[in-house]
């Protein structure tokens, strides 16, 4: 599955170097936006979880994701959860941020464009962060059966 997720982005990848031929990607890296998304979530992180959890983490990183207890999946899961919220939110608060630095500069027109840029490259950076690196994660660590789990045990009907 992992390797189907490869060759997906792999495509898309592929379509957007078509539709812009000649564009340079340099315009799309803005390291303050990243390191307010990364640095948010990993500071987020550092704040919710302790650090029995972050070498738990540190397990999953190595390990296959069925080698897991169920406690630790769900554990794993709070952790990744945190992850994702907080990714879109440190996106929400780049943009928030770069809204101030464009409007404190309306004067100069010239300037109005990094503001933009931080504006639109943090939320792209959560973005991308939260849907293609933290939801395949905890993806995979939720059961690969179907939804019959919790039938059987909240059952009304009498067993003997």
């Amino acid at each position: 599955m992992r390797i189907l997720g490869v060759v997906v982005l792999g495509l898309l990848g592929g379509a957007f170097l078509a539709i812009s031929p000649g564009a340079a990607f340099a315009p799309l890296i803005d390291f303050p936006s990243a390191i307010l998304v990364l640095g948010g979530v990993l500071g987020i992180l550092l704040l919710s979880h302790e650090a029995d959890t972050w070498k738990l983490f540190g397990r999953f990183l190595l390990r296959r994701s069925d080698s897991f207890r169920q406690n630790d999946r769900e554990t794993l899961v709070a952790f990744l959860q945190t992850a994702c919220r907080g990714s879109l939110a440190c996106g929400g608060l780049g943009t928030v941020i770069g809204l101030i630095i464009m409007l404190c500069n309306l004067d100069d027109p010239s300037a109005i464009g990094p503001g933009m840029a931080v504006t639109l490259l943090t939320i792209l950076y959560a973005l991308l962060l939260s849907e293609l690196v933290i939801q395949p994660m905890r993806r995979s660590l939720e059961p690969k059966h179907g939804g019959f789990e919790g039938t059987v045990r909240n059952s009304s009907v009498p067993s003997g």
